[in-house]
């Protein structure tokens, strides 16, 4: 296997987008990479070992709170300051497969969606994304090729060889890669596996957690299941009394309907009728009452006012009778002023 290309975004020390071209040439395939401390030399080793391998980089079987922990401490700080957190580590590998070389791009991802981490896992091969199923036998075909424990023997930290060699494990660590190498590591991988999935692996915290949810669950589910079934049976008794209430009621509407008796829609149906009539009847009375009011005052005169209609006849009678006499007087005197006139 062949590493071409590391390119890393917002990990670890590492800011915003940065690419690290990794070419060598015959006679020479190994690369030194150097730098002051704090400069990203073990976050460089550490991002190559999580793409390949993911929460194995960590000894983790599987994805845990304890990885996600891991993962939220190696993205970059600055990268918590924008509104869509992003970071990611893309490895470039050249892989013999079937006795050719092929290309493979292997992208980790992380973005938070809302306020939870969550990683994306890709491979290209020769720029085509491969299926979930081919993607599952590439991770099989790397660990067998170069398993996490060997990793180490061709990525490590010039600084911490002393500390490598200065533990008691160090007999162990060269003879179970020897083994790796060799071919030989069968027996000790399947008991590896075995030992995780029983829960007897060292340090199993997170099994021993989940065993311990798993028990709690399992008596809350028998709690439940009996207060389901108990309450399935309070459910039955009561839908058999209100069967036998509601053909209770049914009865007795029906006694009371025979007796002449009134439903309460039928009392509200009377009720409402009843007062549109009472509006109907005060409303006629009312204009009655005003019709009464206004020819009251004629009706009392009716005596009085044909003894006033006779009065002024008479009255305009004798106004005639005046003015026709006055004429007559004046008629007379003009004609006798014209006589002496004349004489």
């Amino acid at each position: 296997m062949k590493i071409n290309r590391v390119t890393l975004y917002n990990f670890s020390s590492y800011v915003g987008e940065n690419t690290i071209i990794l070419d060598t040439h015959d006679g020479q395939n190994i690369i030194l990479i150097g730098g002051n401390n704090g400069a990203g030399k073990t976050s460089f080793f550490t991002a190559i070992k999580l793409a390949l391998y993911g929460p194995q980089c960590f000894r983790f079987q599987d994805k845990n709170n304890r990885y996600t922990a891991r993962i939220k401490e190696l993205i970059n700080h600055d990268a918590f300051l924008s509104d869509n957190v992003k970071a990611y580590v893309e490895v470039e590998i050249d892989l013999p497969m079937d006795r050719t070389h092929t290309l493979y791009t292997i992208r980790r991802e992380w973005f938070f969606i809302e306020k939870r981490l969550q990683e994306n896992y890709t491979v290209y091969k020769d720029h085509q994304l491969l299926s979930d199923k081919n993607l599952d036998f590439f991770q099989n075909y790397l660990f067998s090729i170069i398993p996490p424990n060997l990793f180490d023997f061709f990525f490590f930290d010039g600084e911490e060889i002393g500390d490598f060699f200065a533990t008691g494990n160090y007999s162990n660590y060269i003879k179970n890669a020897v083994l790796t190498l060799s071919g030989y590591d069968t027996f000790n991988i399947i008991q590896k596996f075995c030992d995780s999935y029983i829960g007897e692996e060292e340090g199993n915290e997170d099994y021993d957690e989940v065993a311990k949810l798993v028990k709690q669950e399992e008596v809350n589910l028998s709690t439940y299941m009996t207060r389901s079934t108990d309450l399935k049976a309070q459910k039955q008794q009561l839908d058999m009394q209100l069967l036998s209430v509601q053909e209770e009621k049914e009865s007795l509407d029906h006694q009371f309907e025979r007796s002449g008796g009134l439903t309460a829609q039928e009392q509200e149906r009377l009720e409402t009728q009843r007062a549109t009539q009472d509006r109907v009847k005060n409303d006629k009375a009312k204009r009655i009452r005003e019709f009464v009011e206004s020819m009251m005052p004629l009706y009392i005169t009716k005596d009085l006012a044909a003894i006033a209609y006779k009065q002024l006849k008479d009255e305009q009678a004798v106004r005639q009778y005046h003015i026709r006499t006055g004429l007559g007087y004046c008629v007379l005197l003009i004609r006798r002023r014209h006589t002496w006139a004349t004489t």
